[in-house]
């Protein structure tokens, strides 16, 4: 419950992202109790990390091209 709380403006903000996050470390914390470590949680989390860095990148990405058009389209 803390959890989702302190994630109340975040991303996604107001009651979804508590929900959300609420969620996750729901999902965690049976992760944990089931393995009886911390481990498979922890490699759970840096693989959500990781989806997270290559969502940021792949709309910045596309944020640039679409502001200010393909780097290509002068070749054409």
């Amino acid at each position: 419950m803390l959890f989702g709380a302190a994630h109340y403006a975040g991303f996604l903000s107001g009651p979804i992202g508590m929900v959300m996050a609420r969620g996750w470390g729901l999902f965690l914390g049976i992760t944990c109790l089931r393995s009886g470590g911390i481990l498979v949680s922890s490699f759970r989390t840096s693989v959500h990390g990781a989806a997270n860095a290559v969502g940021t990148v792949a709309v910045a990405v596309l944020t640039v091209n679409l502001r200010c058009g393909s780097p290509r389209a002068d070749f054409d």
